[in-house]
């Protein structure tokens, strides 16, 4: 283990050197997106947020969730044209739009649910975190306390040991906040006044986590509202339906919108603004962004298009979001100190930790279906 921790990169203190990271920046997804138009395919017509949609979603906000830890915490540098935010709030989004669908018209028996967020969620956060730990005491003779082991187990990622095991463990405490309103919300309240108080939970969140707890949360808006789009999902796809060409202006409109945004932002807003304003634009602007390419992905499906590369990076994401981090960040063999061949290590760094990923997702699979057997 001594000679594999001697080739390994750590990038927690010391940051890679990128002397134009607005050019890489740009090259990495240009090489993305590429890959996702020659991988798509003709495939049946599919109407709005059907499942192969939602998973391409998932796919696309993966990947630039990983791209922009690159830069965040492997850099150390921020180029504009960095989504990792907005795919944050994507996930958001189809989480709470895939649970409203889900109980839109049954009851919530807590031991189903409950039996249900425990088996996707956080089975596998609980294996692939006895993982890493046991890497970060191999290769880092890193070890945690009983306290902090427990904790992150329950996925109570409040300080700063939990909260880097892996640099994402916030959002699964996030996620099990949302998934607790979720349960309260249909438990207690009928119809409109769910919405309502979903809403009202990120209104007390947003304002509660900036001023007081400091947890990091964002995209706090972006559940309520994708259990909004399921409530409303008949509307909404009519009007797709009626005008798919005036949609797909407006969806084109909007992120071109939010492209001019992140080049502007920092001259026009940052300096003049407060900070919890400057968030709540930032919130605002990833809401749009993931309006956009909702409706765009929408439009193409409609015609009969997937691309076969987002679906298949989509369907392992939640694999690859527990597991990049640490090897992105903590011991990184792939991604070595040279900005003329970051562009090709980073696709070479996503290959592997995509074939790792799957590796785990068909642990995961293989092992349900068996015991469903």
């Amino acid at each position: 283990m001594l000679v594999y921790a001697l080739i390994m990169n750590n990038y927690e203190r010391m940051k890679l050197d990128v002397y134009n990271p607005e050019i890489c920046n740009l090259f990495i997804i240009a090489i993305i997106l590429l890959i996702t138009l020659a991988s798509i395919r003709k495939t049946e017509i599919q109407y709005f947020f059907h499942k192969d949609q939602s998973i391409q979603l998932k796919g696309l906000a993966i990947i630039f969730i990983i791209l922009g830890h690159l830069w965040v915490h492997v850099v150390g540098f921020f180029p504009k044209l960095l989504f990792g935010g907005e795919a944050v709030a994507m996930f958001l989004l189809l989480s709470g739009y895939g649970l409203t669908s889900s109980y839109k018209n049954r009851v919530v028996l807590p031991r189903v649910y409950l039996t249900a967020r425990l088996n996707r969620v956080m089975v596998p956060y609980w294996v692939i975190t006895v993982l890493i730990v046991a890497l970060d005491y191999l290769i880092l003779n890193r070890t945690y306390n009983l306290q902090d082991i427990v904790m992150t187990m329950l996925g109570i990622n409040i300080n700063v040991n939990t909260r880097y095991i892996d640099y994402v463990r916030w959002f699964i405490t996030f996620i099990l906040i949302w998934y607790i309103c979720f349960f309260i919300a249909y438990l207690f309240f009928k119809d409109k006044t769910r919405m309502l108080f979903l809403f009202l939970c990120s209104v007390i969140i947003f304002p509660m986590d900036y001023y007081i707890t400091h947890l990091g949360f964002y995209q706090i808006f972006a559940f309520p509202l994708g259990c909004a789009i399921a409530i409303h999902y008949s509307n909404i796809e009519s009007i797709l339906s009626r005008h798919p060409r005036f949609s797909l202006a407006i969806a084109i409109v909007a992120l071109v919108g939010v492209v001019i945004y992140k080049f502007t932002s920092s001259i026009i807003f940052s300096p003049y603004l407060p900070s919890i304003v400057i968030k709540t634009l930032d919130e605002g602007i990833s809401i749009l962004f993931c309006f956009a390419l909702t409706i765009i992905l929408a439009v193409v499906a409609a015609k009969g298009y997937q691309s076969l590369f987002l679906c298949f990076m989509g369907t392992i994401s939640y694999e690859l979001f527990l597991l990049h981090g640490a090897f992105l960040i903590k011991y990184n063999p792939i991604i070595i100190r040279s900005e003329s061949i970051l562009p090709l290590s980073f696709s070479i760094f996503l290959l592997c930790i995509t074939f790792i990923s799957w590796i785990a997702h068909r642990g995961y699979v293989n092992a349900f279906a068996t015991r469903e057997l």
